[in-house]
């Protein structure tokens, strides 16, 4: 459904409507008010006020909402890269607005922030816990990275069980660097193992080795 806007006056300076076909432009401004009384530019092919021009399809939205949302919907659909150049163009214009406006937003939003990201990292878990490792693993400069892609094939490789203990990890699982960021190791997936929590709890950044060693299965 159409809104109607405020009018207010042009102040833009005096162009005659021969002038503008002169020189190809689209409007023209005589600085006289139309017959309505509004003092706006005209188009210079038909000559019509800009603001009687929309006032008359603000009417006329109101009187048919359907046909105004389907014409709508469908020049949108048409004009997909003019409304990305003139939303790119406005922002630049009113950067410290767009700044302010989405500020504000977020404070009023941010209980229903906190949950859409809850949802998203509950649906798609393994995209979050790449996110995260492969974060801090460049905060470290360790090198490698892995996808949630790579994730869900090496559960697939240990057929659901920890690596650990064996039992199943299909309720949960916690993803492990063989050999810890902190001890020189990567984040490329060759570092990485799926273990049940309390299995990573105990391992943490001691070495396979080690941990192995501590777990009964290396003499």
């Amino acid at each position: 459904m159409a809104k109607a806007t405020g009018y207010m006056p042009h102040t833009g300076p005096i162009v005659t409507r021969a002038e503008a076909k002169a020189a190809g432009l689209k409007r023209y401004f005589t600085g006289r008010p139309c017959k309505r009384g509004h003092v706006s530019e005209s188009y210079t092919s038909v000559s019509q006020c800009v603001a009687c021009s929309r006032a008359q399809t603000y009417e006329w939205a109101a009187q048919k909402p359907a046909r105004w949302d389907e014409a709508r919907i469908q020049w949108r659909s048409a004009n997909p890269d003019r409304i990305t150049k003139q939303s790119s163009n406005w922002v630049k214009a009113h950067l410290e607005q767009r700044r302010a406006t989405l500020k504000l937003w977020r404070l009023k939003s941010k209980a229903a922030i906190a949950a859409a990201r809850k949802a998203a990292r509950q649906a798609k878990p393994n995209v979050y816990r790449a996110h995260s490792e492969n974060r801090r693993a460049r905060k470290l400069a360790a090198g490698g990275s892995y996808t949630a892609q790579q994730i869900d094939n090496l559960y697939l490789l240990q057929r659901h069980k920890c690596v650990g203990c064996g039992i199943s990890i299909k309720r949960g699982f916690e993803i492990d660097h063989i050999v810890a960021l902190s001890k020189g190791g990567s984040s490329d997936i060759s570092n990485i193992q799926l273990l049940c929590m309390p299995c990573n709890r105990s391992k943490h950044t001691k070495s396979p080795e080690q941990w192995a060693k501590e777990q009964g299965r290396l003499l």
